[in-house]
């Protein structure tokens, strides 16, 4: 990292909630020995206030997240949601007017970074079949951040597509505010789309790159039956991948 650059990263209040998760984030920084600001474990980027329309609220709670994260005097913020990512890099300039003074990246486009400039190095397991699930929010809905992950995956595993991926690929049902407030349709559509979009390709492993995703499909994978799945998000299967620097 040049010397110059002070980094963040914005945890969000889904990963920093999840136990699991924030531990494979933080175990991934750790191991990559990545210097940062942590931020966003007890702040939220505002986005559930924006999705449920309270729009004047959202407008002055993000000020102040605003305020505080640019108090901090980073150049680079990295957070692994794309809700936050969504809501900071587009959100905060077009709805409420509000354009940060840093550089904002998703965690896909951070590792594949770091991968490609030799920081971090993944263990050979081309024997290892994972399947991977493009979260709307960096995908289709976003900037369409697609080839980022699967470079980074294709270093270590085998990367197996569900026939809907990329721009075709279907939502988790964890987005949008359903999964807090009708969380039983929720596991459901996580459920069917585990169905009808994984299970054909015979993997054990789910890999995305979403807190969301992480949290919804798993709880889908827990109500199917004779079919053992093992859902990680990027920075947990990473944490868990790499070779000792």
């Amino acid at each position: 990292m040049p010397n110059h650059e002070k980094l963040g990263v914005f945890f969000g209040c889904t990963t920093a909630g999840a136990p699991h998760l924030l531990k494979g984030l933080e175990n991934f920084l750790s191991k990559a020995k990545i210097e940062c600001v942590p931020l966003g474990k007890d702040l939220c980027c505002g986005v559930p206030l924006t999705l449920a329309g309270y729009h004047d609220e959202a407008a002055e709670y993000v000020k102040k997240v605003a305020d505080k994260l640019i108090s901090t005097g980073i150049t680079k913020m990295v957070t692994s949601c794309p809700h936050c990512y969504m809501m900071f890099k587009n959100e905060y300039p077009e709805e409420f007017g509000i354009k940060l003074p840093f550089k904002i990246m998703h965690f896909v486009e951070f590792a594949d970074e770091l991968l490609k400039s030799g920081r971090i190095k993944l263990k050979n397991r081309k024997d290892v079949q994972i399947l991977y699930h493009d979260p709307c929010g960096i995908g289709r809905r976003g900037p369409g951040l697609y080839d980022e992950p699967r470079r980074v995956l294709e270093a270590c595993v085998q990367v197996i597509e569900a026939d809907r991926n990329r721009v075709l690929g279907t939502c988790c049902g964890g987005g949008g505010l359903l999964r807090a407030s009708l969380p039983k349709l929720a596991v459901a559509a996580a459920k069917r789309k585990i169905t009808d979009d994984i299970m054909p390709k015979e993997v054990d492993t789910i890999v995305t790159s979403c807190p969301f995703c992480t949290l919804n499909l798993s709880d889908g994978a827990a109500e199917i039956e004779d079919k053992e799945l093992n859902v990680f998000d990027l920075p947990q299967f990473l944490a868990e991948n790499m070779e000792a620097s």
